[in-house]
Order: structure tokens, then sequence, then C-alpha cells
């Protein structure tokens, strides 16, 4: 396990308010019982928070609390509950939805002046990155919440662990100069502050710094003041993370016995608390141990013991496995490491997790026991490029024997399996050093061999090599002179024949424009306006006509031919925006006896800055919809949508009428003028109707 995930976990434990630990669980339920607010919910739910007891009891005091609170729309108590509840999903491992309650928190707060929350939430988002290695993101959400504290002159004890996450992710890039005066700051305030258990963090950091440096023993000194402290105080629970630090650092000074032991104090002392992953992990850092010193059978225990307790975490759940396949195969039980290795398969595929150095050589191994060397070249390939990343070289030397097989036999490369060898002979024990000597010389003298013979055969391909790039350089000056004449002859005929077309096409689509509007004004002076002035002429002859009927009729015949002057005459959109003269035009349109129009525009304001062009060809669109509608629908109802954002908008016409079967071959005057108009603002149109089930028209424009 790496450092950072150690250290990243002492982010969370902040700290809490005085005012909250001067009381006791059993009243604070009570007060919230009794009481029945979001804050007094809260104040539970912080309590349970910082002490981490009782989940359940988080869960319910954070569900009461948002729920009043969302009822009050008080948002800084909203947001106590997402911050509190947010541990939740970290004791469960579930990191992302750990940030996205944070980052509700932050949302929530946005402009309120609730530093303190904000601080909080900022500090458990540096957390959630420190437990993914995402240093970038944990010092970026580290500095924001020093800032806030710096400003609003916070609490020192929290602003000395934020100085510590500072240090601990500096020391992690290897900045040890950052991670030196950071670790200082931290000393500082918690001096200010007059925390003596805090200290003890800072210790630790400061070991951790030296251990970077490989400077083990002044690292053990601060390590072991550090477990003095602990010795002198009540309160041990962080003291697991001392000891897990110290396993790592043996691990690194290759002192594997210690490693061991100081892995399983922490083990101990994470199984007297409630923490079960914490617990879980431990176990996976002890198999860990175990494996690397080759006890197998321990190693297999300990990390059997561990599944129930870190099912949640992919990270330690995948490690844990590959781990175990590794045993398995070490142990001769190789069903076993091909079950552990699918299952590591599973989680990478559905879990986002990567697959470890240890799992790549299990693969292999299991292949060279088949003789396949040439396909665990491969695995072996992806092997080494996990490896050459690990700042200690700790792999077991019969992987690095495997590794030099699979270099030399399946690839060839006696160079880079000469290396492995070596590597893997630096680790053997003094007992096989006179055998390892005989196998190095002799590999070594093969090497040497081949590498004479590869040496001789790339001078003569080199030269053979030279000649044929020089040929091929003039061919190809040659043919990339000539492609570019006549790449720029075709794309000069293209572009010009492209252009008489397009000039044609608008051309014809401006007659087809024009001919419609001529046919469409016909059409209603003949239905509408002919029709009414026969039948006007005709009750004039009659003599007893009633006058009133055909001053009634007369006005009618007004309204008609005012109607067709207006839907003829274009919308002046320079001064008036499209979303006024839809208003207008279905005012209108409501006065008289035909379908209800129900206009529905969102957003309300906005449209103004919309090019004149796109909104003639819009409002269009509408009126030949809604008059289609009106004349053959039968409808009572049309439902008109319009919509935007920053990219499209989006008109919707919809009617309860007859509808029409689109099966059949229809060839409508509006609906064809609809298509043409949605073409013209390269939009796309879709009509679904059926019989009886009435029409619904969408269009879907560009802005621009």
């Amino acid at each position: 396990m790496k450092i950072a995930k150690h250290l990243s976990t002492l982010i969370v434990f902040v700290i809490m308010p005085v005012v909250l630990l001067s009381q006791d669980l059993a009243t604070l339920h009570s007060n919230a019982e009794k009481n029945n607010n979001a804050k007094g919910w809260n104040d539970l739910a912080e309590f349970v928070y910082f002490k981490r007891v009782e989940p359940e009891l988080l869960k319910e005091s954070t569900d009461k609390a948002l729920k009043l609170a969302t009822q009050q729309n008080d948002k800084k108590e909203q947001a106590r509950a997402y911050l509190y509840a947010s541990d939740l999903f970290f004791q469960e491992g579930d990191i992302i939805n750990y940030l996205l309650s944070n980052r509700k928190v932050l949302s929530i707060l946005t402009e309120t002046k609730e530093y303190s929350l904000k601080e909080e939430a900022y500090n458990n988002m540096a957390t959630a990155y420190g437990e993914q290695d995402k240093i970038d993101s944990l010092l970026f959400y580290t500095k924001k919440a020093i800032a806030l504290n710096l400003q609003y002159q916070g609490n020192k004890l929290q602003l000395g662990n934020e100085y510590q996450n500072m240090s601990y992710a500096y020391s992690i890039r290897g900045a040890t100069d950052s991670s030196l005066i950071y670790t200082k700051k931290t000393i500082g305030a918690l001096k200010e502050a007059k925390d003596t258990l805090r200290m003890l963090d800072a210790y630790n950091q400061m070991a951790v710094i030296y251990v970077k440096n490989k400077d083990y023993p002044n690292a053990l000194k601060y390590f072991e003041d550090a477990l003095q402290i602990y010795d002198k105080v009540e309160n041990k629970h962080n003291r697991l993370y001392i000891y897990t630090n110290l396993a790592a650092m043996y691990q690194k000074w290759g002192k594997q016995d210690k490693a061991i032991e100081f892995s399983r104090k922490a083990v101990i002392d994470a199984a007297n608390s409630n923490e079960k992953l914490t617990y879980g992990k431990l176990l996976c850092n002890l198999g860990g141990h175990l494996y690397k010193s080759k006890l197998y059978r321990s190693s297999i225990d300990t990390l059997q013991l561990a599944m129930p307790h870190i099912k949640e975490s992919h990270y330690y759940l995948g490690t844990a496995y590959q781990t175990l396949a590794r045993d398995y195969f070490a142990v001769k039980n190789i069903d076993s490491c091909e079950y552990f290795l699918n299952l590591v398969d599973n989680l990478a595929e559905k879990n986002q997790f990567s697959r470890g150095e240890l799992f790549y050589a299990s693969k292999a191994d299991i292949l060279v026991l088949q003789s396949k060397y040439k396909e665990a070249v491969p695995l072996v390939a992806k092997f080494i490029e996990l490896d050459s990343k690990k700042e200690l070289k700790d792999a077991d030397p019969s992987i690095y024997n495997m590794v030099a097989d699979v270099l030399e036999k399946g690839a060839g490369d006696y160079k880079r399996a000469l290396e492995y060898r070596t590597l893997a002979y630096a680790m053997q024990d003094s007992l096989y050093k006179k055998e390892s000597d005989a196998k190095l010389n002799e590999f070594y003298a093969l090497y040497k061999t081949a590498d004479k013979d590869l040496e001789i055969s790339k001078l003569n391909e080199e030269k053979q090599l030279m000649r044929f790039n020089i040929a091929l350089m003039i061919g190809g000056f040659i043919i990339t002179a000539i492609l570019l004449v006549l790449f720029f002859l075709y794309n000069r005929l293209k572009q010009l024949r492209l252009m008489g077309e397009s000039r044609k096409k608008q051309i014809q689509s401006y007659l087809e424009g024009l001919e419609s509007e001529r046919y469409r004004l016909a059409k209603e002076l003949h239905d509408n306006i002919s029709n009414e002035i026969v039948t006007l002429k005709m009750k004039m002859e009659v003599e007893h006509s009633n006058r009133k009927t055909m001053i009634d009729d007369l006005q009618t015949l007004h309204t008609n031919v005012r109607n067709i002057s207006h839907e003829l005459m274009p919308p002046i959109f320079k001064y008036t925006p499209l979303t006024d003269i839809l208003r207008n035009y279905t005012e209108q349109q409501n006065q008289l006896d035909k379908a209800k129009i129900l206009l529905d525009i969102k957003p309300e304001e906005g449209w103004e800055d919309m090019s004149s062009e796109l909104a003639v060809e819009i409002y269009r669109i509408v009126q030949e919809a809604v008059g289609n509608a009106q004349k053959y629908s039968k409808a009572t109802h049309i439902y008109t949508m319009l919509t935007k954002n920053d990219k499209e908008i989006r008109i919707q016409i919809k009617d309860n009428g007859i509808g029409f079967d689109q099966n059949k071959v229809f060839t409508g005057f509006g609906l064809k003028t609809i298509k043409e108009r949605t073409n013209f603002i390269n939009g796309t149109l879709l009509i679904e109707s059926d019989p009886q089930h009435g029409t619904d028209i969408k269009v879907v424009a560009p802005i621009n």
C-alpha cells in the first residue's frame, strides 16, 4: 500500500467544535426529538460525524435534518445535513458519491458566509482525491480550505491539519523542500492550538518526509517520538497510522520481519475500533507484507479475513485478489490462481479498477508453465511498464527470473533478459550465489555472442536501408509535386461546379416559393373571400334580408381580408422580438371562432439577439402549422411550444384533431412549405400523426 493511502485518511479526522464535545450523545438525541427542528438533528449528526460512531444514527439524523431544512428553505442546515451524511459514503469506500455530496454543500453555500462549513467541504474533497492519489486535486482543494481559514481567522487546529495535508501531498510528489516548509507550518499552528495529540501527526509527517529521502534512521527517530507520546495519552486511535507507516518504511528498508511486526500492531489497533473498512485495509497491508516474506499460507489466511470488510472498496479488493493469485501460484494451486485473476478482470471491467503488476506477472507465469513464451511477451511488457514506475523493486525474485525467461525465449531480447537476471540474482540469498554466478556467466556469454551477430546484421541492414531511403525520398518528392498540382486543379473545378449548382438551387427555390405563395393567396381568396361575397350578394337580392346580418357578414369579410394581409406582410423583427410577435399572433387567432391556441415559450427572456432572417422563418413555420391545424384538423386545442439554448431552437406544434395517415402520399401545400423553410434554416423536421390521434410537428434548428 502507498504511504499516500495511509496519510490521506488522516485528513478526515479534523476539528470537532468544543460546544458539542461538552455534550453527550443521549442529551443531543433527546433535544433533537424534543425540538424536532433541522438544527437539533444536525447537532446530533455533527456529534456522530466527528466521533465516527453509530452510522445508522448518522443516517437517521441527517435524513430528518435535510427534510426539515428543505421545508424551511434553510440553506445552512441543508448544507450541514449533506456534509455530515457524506461521511456515510466515505466509510463505505464510495469516493464518487462522497465527492458529489460535498460539491452539493459548496453549491448550496455559494452566496453565504458560512466559511467554516465551506472549509470542511473543501477538506473532505481533498480527502477524497487523496484516497485516489490525485495529488493535484488534493493540493487545489486544500489551498482553498487554507485561504478560507486565514480569511475568517478560523480554528488554528484546523489550519494545522490543512498545512499537514499540503506537506503530505508535496511529500508524495517528491518535493521535499515544500513538504518540510508545510510541516514546519503545521507544527507552528498546532503549537498555537496547544494540541499535543495533533502534534503526533506532525511528527509522523516529518518521519514520512525522511522516508521519502531514504533517510530511514532519522525517520525512525520521529516515529519513535510519536509513539512515546501515544504511550502517555488516552486516545490511541491514530496510532495505527504510525504503525502502518513504520511497516511501509521497514519494507523499503529491507527489514521484512519488522514490517510484519508493525503491520500486525496496526491491525490489532484497527480491530478495537468501529471502522471496518480501515480494519480491512490494514489486513490487506499485512497480507502484502506476508507475501513479500514468502509466508504464502499466512498471506492467504490474512487476505481471506480482510474480504468481508473491503468488498465496497474496489482498490483494496482488487489489490487483495492480485496478491491472492500470486500466493496461490507460489503454492502451486493454479486453479485458485486463475480464479482470482478472473475476479481481477471482472472488477477492472465493471469498476474502472487498474490491474497491477502482480496480475500481469501471474498471467505470464501460467503461460510459461505451458511453454507459451511468445504469448507471455505482452503480459511481461505490461508488468515491466508498471514495475518500472515503482520506487522500490520489491517483486519476488522468481518473477524477475520468469520475466528474463520470456524476454530470452519469447522476444529474443538478451540484453533486457540479462538486466532482469541480474536483478533477480541481487535479491537471492547467499546460499544460491554460486549457482546464480554460473548461470549469469553462461547467459552473459550467450548475450555477447548474440549481441555481436546482431550488430553485424544491423550494419548491413543500415547500409541497404540508407540506399533505399535516398531513392524513396527522390521518388516521393516527384509524386508529391504531381499530386499537389492535380489536387489543386480538381479542387478548383469542384468549387466552381458547386457554386453553379448552389446558385441554380437558390433561384429554383426562390421561384418555387414565389409560386407557392401565389397559389396560397389565390386559394385563400377563392375559398374564403369569394364565397363570402357570393353569400352576401345572395342575401342582398332577398328583400327581407336582415340588415344587421349583412353588416355582420361584411364585418367578417373585412376581418378575413385583414388577416390575409397580415399573414402576407412579414413581421418587422428588427424592432420586435420573435416572442412578442408570436404572442400577438396567438392573441389574434384566439379571437376567431377557431381552435384555442396555447403558447409556451422557454425561456421567456433572451430572444432579442436572434437574427431577423431566422426569426422570420420560425414565425412562418409556426404560422403555417397553426393554419393547417385550424383548417383541416378539426382540433379544439393547438399547443405551440418554443424552447432554446445556446446552440439550437426547438419548435413544436401539436393538436388534438383528427390527424392523417402518414403512410399515404400527402401532397399538401402547407407541409411542403414547412419542410422547405426548415431546410432553408438547416433544421430537421419530424411529423408524427395518426388518424383520430392528432398531429405533432417538431422542428430543431441551429441558432447560428
